[in-house]
């Protein structure tokens, strides 16, 4: 008789592996003079699923930072609501046009 080769076993699955998932972040809340954007943490295991955050180790990203912090630049019209679109009112910054001439070969 002839020994039939049995098929081998199937692999063990892989151990689960956790990682933290990050969402895209949202838009700012603020145009300028300094906003708040945020997104979605999850700890996920290496199959998809979504697990406890205690199950992730390592610190957790950060689901929120700061955004548009340069300064406001423009003039709010007196009865404008927050977050409204910038009017004309609108500031257009130029450089003040200095009094004396510059003395010619100091460019």
């Amino acid at each position: 008789a002839h020994d039939v080769s049995s098929p081998s076993p199937p692999p063990p699955p892989p151990p689960l592996t956790y990682s933290y998932a990050t969402g895209s972040w949202s838009s700012c809340s603020a145009t300028c003079g300094g906003g708040t954007e945020t997104r979605s943490v999850t700890c996920k295991q290496s199959d998809g699923q979504s697990v406890s955050d205690s199950y992730c180790s390592g610190s957790k990203p950060s689901i929120s930072q700061a955004c548009n912090t340069q300064e406001c630049l423009y003039h709010h019209s007196p009865n404008s609501t927050p977050g409204a679109p910038r009017t004309w009112y609108e500031v257009h910054w130029v450089p003040k046009k200095t009094t004396q001439e510059t003395p010619a070969g100091l460019h």
